[in-house]
């Protein structure tokens, strides 16, 4: 997609932030994958089959790679919400370990970028790793047993 390629070439950090919401955006309107009709996919040549990129698991396989691509793009430019958004799609799908190598290692890096951009935002919040996170109002019972919670599980994640 142009926009993710526009955005990882963009020097200010604003605009790069800009052109990756509108690929989010872009991508949310998507209709789901499925096998393209015969009529709107190349011409094979003889003895050659359909190309899987036209499959439904090639289709998958493209949108993941943006989703990919968005939230490392946003992570190396500690953009921490848009990293986190683009994770929770780009490692949704389960690839074989065999076939699918490449996507197992870009979900890695994807799963690294999300562990970052959650540990960015706990620093921002002043938030130690171990240490129950205060949101809510001072004294609110469930606004700190909410946000221990919360904080436990990112930590976890951290520490794992």
């Amino acid at each position: 997609m142009l926009v993710i390629e526009q955005a990882r070439e963009a020097k200010d950090v604003t605009l790069r932030a800009t052109l990756l919401e509108r690929a989010i955006g872009i991508l949310d309107k998507v209709e789901p994958a499925t096998d393209r009709p015969e009529e709107e996919c190349g011409i094979p040549e003889v003895n050659e089959g359909i190309d899987p990129v036209y499959l439904e698991r090639g289709v998958i396989k493209e949108r993941t790679s943006l989703w990919a691509d968005i939230c490392l793009i946003a992570w190396h430019s500690q953009l921490s919400r848009l990293t986190r958004q683009a994770a929770e799609v780009a490692v949704v799908q389960e690839w074989d370990v065999e076939k699918d190598r490449d996507m197992i290692v870009q979900q890695a890096q994807v799963h690294f970028a999300n562990a970052e951009a959650v540990y960015l935002d706990l620093r921002k919040q002043n938030a130690e790793p171990g240490k129950v996170l205060r949101t809510g109002t001072p004294g609110s019972k469930a606004a700190a047993s909410a946000a221990g919670t919360k904080t436990r599980h990112h930590c976890h994640l951290l520490l794992s």
